[in-house]
């Protein structure tokens, strides 16, 4: 089963998370070490902080007119 989740972080404590976009792995039970690989290659090293929010978990705003 696929997992999506969208990936927050920062470089310094002093910045707010900033959204870096979303990821997808295969393996929901190995989803932790699979996810960190897979966030590390698509994002690059040097953050302080990265959190993996599961895209389900997600609680979407819609404005209201």
């Amino acid at each position: 089963m696929k997992s999506s989740y969208l990936i927050f972080a920062r470089k310094e404590y002093q910045q707010p998370l900033e959204c870096l976009g979303t990821l997808t792995v295969d393996n929901e039970s190995a989803a932790r070490d699979e996810l960190s690989r897979i966030a590390r290659e698509s994002f690059g090293e040097g953050w302080i902080e990265m959190a993996a929010i599961p895209e389900t978990a997600a609680l979407r705003v819609i404005p209201m007119e």
